[in-house]
């Protein structure tokens, strides 16, 4: 398959899955940066594979292709949050540094999801006391971190996909600045400067 080559010769570890129950069978196996799926792909002509994979924790983005695309087809694609709906045959020069970008923030969301999941580790061992603030707002810092990382990436016009997240890692720095010495744990620390290493530009 061209496509296969192609990514191969790119560099990037490819699994070629004919249908959904290939698919999910890879997918018990491994995880993976970015999901390409015809939009004809046997057993998904109504696209229910590429929703019930979007629909699970921390999804990789998803681009379909098509190469004779139809109005009903294309509103389904509308109607999810997919990264990307690309005609064939595919401009590989301009795919190129799309999957290098989608990969990259996968990644990234991928660190940021299991973030979340120490911080609210970390935050629930703590005794509970009366007005403990910092706990409660690191805890709901943690749910927004994981929500954010699990939210599907998808294109929009004009829309800076990774602000969301973004944003959610600056504020949730910024508490555990803020409540350092009221925690002393070496470990939310460390968290601190692997957070810090997800925000472009920072300096740990």
């Amino acid at each position: 398959m061209a496509l296969t080559a192609w990514l191969q010769d790119l560099g990037h570890q490819t699994v070629y899955a004919a249908g959904p129950v290939e698919a999910d069978a890879a997918f018990e196996t491994g995880d993976f940066d970015v999901v390409l799926s015809d939009v004809q792909m046997p057993g998904n002509f109504r696209l229910e594979w590429i929703e019930r994979r979007l629909q699970a924790e921390c999804p990789p983005p998803v681009l379909l292709m098509t190469g004779s695309p139809q109005l009903e087809s294309a509103i389904r694609a509308a109607n999810l949050p997919i990264a990307g709906y690309l005609l064939k045959p595919i401009d590989f020069k301009k795919t190129a540094p799309l999957l290098e970008r989608l990969g990259q923030e996968r990644r990234q969301r991928r660190a940021l999801f299991s973030l979340a999941q120490e911080v609210a580790r970390l935050t629930g061992q703590r005794p509970a006391t009366s007005g403990d603030s910092a706990a409660d707002e690191l805890r709901e810092l943690a749910g927004r971190l994981a929500a954010e990382a699990s939210r599907p990436p998808r294109e929009r016009a004009g829309e800076t996909g990774g602000q969301p997240w973004l944003d959610a890692i600056v504020e949730t720095i910024a508490v555990l600045e803020k409540t350092k010495h009221s925690f002393r744990s070496k470990e939310l620390g460390e968290l601190r400067k692997r957070l810090l290493q997800l925000v472009p530009g920072a300096a740990v």
